[in-house]
């Protein structure tokens, strides 16, 4: 089978010239036009005229989709036709729209009573729900700690024990609360309220994605430095973890009870 040159007639719609240069049998084949297409499935409409052959119709998606896609005639009938050039019967013209991550804060607050302090070794943060990779920062993720006074337990024989030490990937070193006698809620004067972890995933290379933060670790401090290690309770029976987020020109609060403030707890 050998193709033999068509060309359009001018100004005579329908009409082709066929060049034959040789004896043979011809076989003329035309493409059909399509039919008006209608939307459907998540698609809203089809943007886009005419029905010949070739003709493109670009998919309007709803809120939270975004097309892949758009619908070109081929062979009579409309078509959907991927960003690669394939043809396609079964693919969705529109898919959710890629998730990226903002920039998210974490509030990490204890929900009993603790007779020692608060001592946490390290918090940890994960791009899966197994916590199996974590994300390293290098300690460039800001911890800020509130609601109790000054932020750590002061330090003795040349020992910090600040905020710092929470994402420094070090379990030897560890923040100590203030407080020793720490109560999730104030109660008179002389002891103040719960102890709050304030920390962010804006990490120091400004020019590097957000992450999709999908575990949160942290490790606290379970035994004295005594010579044995006796067990003692450095840490709350239970806690919570609030998660808050921020875009380039929108903020959220970080009231616990602002209507714009934190979007998840566990």
């Amino acid at each position: 089978k050998t193709g033999v040159p068509v060309a359009p007639v001018p100004d005579v719609p329908g009409y082709y010239t066929v060049t034959i240069d040789q004896p043979g049998h011809y076989a003329c084949t035309v493409e059909l036009q399509c039919p008006e297409p209608t939307p459907s499935g998540l698609v809203e409409e089809l943007l886009g005229t005419g029905t010949q052959p070739g003709a493109l119709r670009e998919p309007v998606c709803p809120s939270g989709y975004v097309s892949q896609a758009d619908f070109v005639c081929v062979e009579g009938e409309f078509r959907l036709r991927l960003l690669d050039g394939t043809l396609s019967d079964t693919e969705p013209a529109c898919i959710p729209t890629p998730y990226e991550p903002e920039i998210h804060f974490f509030r990490l607050t204890h929900c009993a009573r603790m007779d020692y302090g608060w001592r946490i070794k390290e918090i940890q943060i994960y791009a899966d729900r197994e916590c199996t990779e974590e994300i390293l920062d290098g300690g460039a993720s800001p911890v800020t700690i509130r609601g109790e006074g000054p932020p750590a337990y002061p330090s003795a024989n040349g020992i910090d024990f600040t905020s710092d030490l929470l994402r420094d990937s070090d379990m030897d070193t560890a923040f100590w609360s203030k407080c020793l006698n720490c109560n999730p809620y104030t109660l008179d004067e002389t002891h103040g309220g719960a102890v709050m972890v304030d920390f962010t995933t804006q990490f120091a290379d400004a020019g590097s994605a957000n992450h999709d933060i999908q575990c949160v670790k942290v490790t606290a401090k379970a035994t004295d430095d005594s010579g044995d290690h006796a067990l003692k309770q450095y840490f709350p029976c239970c806690a919570k973890l609030f998660r808050g987020w921020n875009r380039v020109d929108d903020f959220a609060s970080s009231g616990m009870i602002d209507p714009s403030g934190f979007t998840e707890v566990w």
